[in-house]
This record gives C-alpha cells, sequence and structure tokens, in this order.
C-alpha cells in the first residue's frame, strides 16, 4: 500500500531524485529555488521545476560541447589554411619578382646587343629582396604561432588578412605594366638609335656634298658673275642644314614599326634603295632580335614604309632654286640661296629659345613606375603582417597564462 500511495501521490519521485542530486553536484541549487514561494510550493510542480531544469541544462551542455567541436574543427581548418598561405603567398611574392626580373633581362639584354641608350633605375636597385625576406619572416612566425594557438578569433583574422594579401596579389598587374614601361623605354631607344643613323647619313651626305662644291673650280670671269658667291651660300646652307638635322628632337612616343619605316623610306627616297654600311648591320642586329620581331607587326611596317616613302622629303639634296639661263643666274640663285639661308637661321633661333622656356617640372613630369608601387605595397605587406605578428604573440601569451590557472 506504502508503493501503491507514493506513485499515485508522488509520481517520478526516482527521476525527480536523481534530477535534484544531478543538479545539486552542479551547483545549480540556487537556481532551482530562485523565485520560488515555499509556502504555496508543491510536489508535482517542484518536481516537474527539478526535472526540466536539468533537461535544460543538459541540453545546453550538449549544445555547448557541439559548438566547442565544431570551433575546434574550425580552428584546425584555419590553421591548416594559415600554414598553406604562409607559404603560398612568399612564393607568389618571389615568381611575381623574379617575373619583373626576366621581363628586364630579356629587353635589357636585347637593348644592349642593339647599343641602345636604354637607362632604367633596375628592379635589384629597389633593395626590394630585403622587403621580400622580411616578409617571408613574418609570415613563417606567423604561422608558426597560429599552430600553437587555440584562440579561433586570432586565427581567424589572421587567416583573414593573409585572404586579402592573397587577394591583392591575384588581381596585381605590377608585370604587366613593368613589362609596358619597359617597351616605351625600350621602343624610345631604339628611335634614338634609329634617327642618329639617319642623321649621320645625312651629314655625311652633306659634307660629301660640300665636299665637291669646295673643289669646284672658279675661273675669274664665273666669280664676275657671282659663281663664287653662289659657292659660299651652297657652303653655308650646307652648314646650316647639317645644325638643323642636328638639333632636330626626337620624339618620345614611337612604335617600333614606325622608327623601322622611318628608316626603309629613308633609304628608299634619299639613298636610291642602297644601303649604308652601317645601315644594312643595323637592320641583320634587328631581324635577329626575337623581342624587337615579337613586337613588329610586318604587314603594319609595310603599310607605313610605304606611306612615308610618299610623305618623306629630302634634306641636303635639292636645296638650290632653280633659275633658268642668262647670265644673272649665279648671283639670282646666291641672293635667293641666302634668304633661304636666313630663313633657316631664323627658325633655328626661334626653336631654340622655344626649348629654353620649357618650364623644367614640365620636361621631366614623371609618374610613379610599377616597381616603386610593387615596392610601397610590400612594404605595407611587411608593415601588416609585423603588426599581425606581435598581436599573435600577444593573444599566445594570454592563453598559456589561462592554461596556468585552470
Amino acid at each position: 500500500h506504502d508503493k501503491k500511495f507514493i506513485e499515485t501521490y508522488f509520481q517520478n519521485i526516482e527521476q525527480f531524485k536523481d534530477s535534484y542530486l544531478s543538479l545539486k553536484n552542479m551547483g545549480l541549487e540556487e537556481e532551482l529555488y530562485k523565485g520560488l514561494d515555499l509556502s504555496t510550493l508543491d510536489y508535482n510542480s517542484f518536481s516537474n521545476r527539478t526535472i526540466n531544469l536539468l533537461r535544460q541544462k543538459q541540453n545546453e551542455l550538449i549544445e555547448k560541447q557541439k559548438q566547442e567541436e565544431a570551433n575546434e574543427e574550425k580552428n584546425h581548418q584555419t590553421k591548416e589554411n594559415i600554414l598553406n598561405k604562409s607559404s603560398t603567398i612568399p612564393q607568389r611574392i618571389t615568381d611575381l619578382y623574379n617575373e619583373l626580373k626576366q621581363n628586364e633581362s630579356r629587353v635589357v639584354d636585347s637593348a644592349k646587343r642593339l647599343g641602345l641608350n636604354f637607362l632604367i633605375y633596375e628592379v635589384d636597385q629597389w633593395g626590394l629582396l630585403d622587403v621580400i625576406n622580411a616578409i617571408n619572416k613574418n609570415m613563417e612566425l606567423i604561422s608558426n604561432n597560429a599552430q600553437i594557438n587555440e584562440s579561433l578569433l586570432y586565427n581567424t583574422k589572421t587567416l583573414s588578412m593573409f585572404n586579402g594579401i592573397e587577394s591583392f596579389l591575384a588581381n596585381s598587374t605590377y608585370a604587366k605594366d613593368y613589362s609596358n614601361e619597359l617597351k616605351d623605354t625600350f621602343e624610345k631607344g631604339f628611335n634614338d638609335k634609329v634617327q642618329d643613323i639617319i642623321k649621320r647619313s645625312k651629314i655625311d651626305r652633306l659634307d660629301s656634298e660640300k665636299q665637291k662644291i669646295e673643289n669646284e673650280k672658279v675661273s675669274l670671269i664665273e666669280r664676275f658673275l657671282g659663281k663664287g658667291k653662289l659657292q659660299k651660300a651652297k657652303i653655308d646652307n650646307i652648314e646650316l642644314r647639317k645644325k638643323v638635322e642636328a638639333s632636330k628632337e626626337k620624339k618620345e612616343k614611337v612604335s617600333l614599326e614606325d622608327s623601322l619605316a622611318d628608316l626603309y623610306s629613308y633609304v628608299k627616297t634619299d639613298l636610291g634603295g642602297v644601303f649604308t654600311p652601317e645601315i644594312k648591320e643595323f637592320l641583320k642586329q634587328v631581324n635577329n632580335e626575337t623581342y624587337v620581331m615579337n613586337n613588329v607587326n610586318i604587314e603594319n611596317l609595310k603599310l607605313q614604309i610605304a606611306k612615308k616613302s610618299k610623305e618623306y622629303t629630302t634634306n641636303g639634296k635639292e636645296y638650290l632654286i632653280p633659275i633658268k639661263g642668262g647670265f644673272r643666274k649665279y648671283k639670282t640663285q646666291a641672293m635667293l640661296l641666302e634668304d633661304e639661308n636666313k630663313r633657316l637661321q631664323t627658325s633655328m633661333t626661334e626653336k631654340a629659345v622655344t626649348r629654353q622656356n620649357i618650364p623644367s617640372f614640365m620636361q621631366a613630369n614623371k609618374t610613379d613606375g610599377a616597381i616603386q608601387r610593387f615596392k610601397q605595397a610590400l612594404s605595407q605587406i611587411k608593415e601588416i603582417t609585423s603588426q599581425e605578428q606581435g598581436e599573435n604573440m600577444h593573444s599566445k601569451e594570454k592563453y598559456e597564462e589561462q592554461n596556468e590557472e585552470l
């Protein structure tokens, strides 16, 4: 009868007892009694409260355990990603550096073989390797710290920083930009070389013409008729044209096709298709340069040669204004040629004054190049990784202190 009575009026008493003892062992008695009015408390409500509170706490513990396991797995995966990226990012930076070096070497070597005036601030002169080595060291230390750091927060932050650097490097255009800069510098040096070759050829031809004029015999009658004056005007004209050739400004921006078209059309029009030894040797070298030929469109070159040949004006050849017959032809030619000489002299003086009046900041207005921007980016990565390394060391010490307390 006692058992039946207890089962009837004290339902779930065994479960209640077990639940109560469990809560007591968990130190949750205070929470169990919190807010209860003992004067109106009955068994059923108290036993249900006890059983439900234990069930709630057990569920919370289960969820907490699941969350801890999930965080532990996430932290493990995060560490793996950090370890992986701590090697792939430095490798990507090194690969980019090597790509810049290889592109530079290819262009510089070609410029040297062709004897171009090719001055650049080379990759090695920027001190990039020192910055890269510092980044590699920082990345290694950060990765080592992360492997013994159980703080998911700090490891997640570290991985986020690595992801940002990785994305930045993947989207960078330094190699492409530097190749374009090298190409522009090469094209300018190439054009300078071509124009110097043309200039020397023209001056040589003018000197040859001058020699012929100086060797001409002038009789007394011819001198009376003005041939001596005409001879002097011719020589003066040649000297002025040599100065004009020597003072011609070179283009800042010109393609390889444009430069070669200038050279070929000069040979075709002024030299009658006959190559001088210097031009012949230079073009032979050009044809053997892979870098040049890879950047020249042959069909476009042919079109430009045809176009320039039609437009080309000959300097130092047709400098005399034709005068028909008569005993006054020497004096008339001399007078006209003297006027032309004055015009040339005035034109040269005006151009010289104009060049002198160009402000210096306009003559050398250069923007930051790809290598300088690359170094600035690397310096920022170095600074970021240095800061991150310090934060990870702090979190590691804090984690060790917590372990000691436990």
